[in-house]
């Protein structure tokens, strides 16, 4: 992890006040967490599930030993938990113990990178 953690602290400039903010993750960290098992495969994609940030670096450790069966369905699943983790961890500087919420809607619209950008240029 450590030399994403470097790539990331490098890149990403902490958010203020982020850590007393509640975390919505969705689009490709939705995916993720997918494909890593982390949301039951009977949750609708509007629906919430919460996790701690520590569970990405658990996951993501899982993954990259090989330990479990999505590591050969998924090639990229361990560089991609670890660069969520990071991202969230060493780029946003939030705590391990800080809970984020994903979703891949929000009332039945699917919420991507592009919407986001779209709302705060406005």
């Amino acid at each position: 992890m450590s030399t994403i953690d470097n790539y990331v602290g490098l890149n990403v400039q902490p958010a203020v006040g982020l850590d007393q903010m509640s975390i919505y993750v969705f689009s490709y960290f939705y995916d993720i967490a997918n494909d890593a098992g982390l949301l039951s495969t009977d949750d609708d994609p509007s629906s919430i599930r919460t996790i701690p940030i520590r569970v990405l670096k658990q996951t993501a450790k899982n993954v990259c030993r090989g330990t479990t069966t999505t590591s050969k369905e998924h090639p990229f699943l361990c560089f991609d938990l670890t660069y969520i983790y990071s991202l969230l961890t060493k780029g946003y500087g939030l705590s391990e113990d800080i809970e984020v919420h994903i979703c891949k809607k929000i009332q039945e619209f699917e919420v991507a990178w592009s919407l986001g950008l779209a709302l705060k240029l406005l």
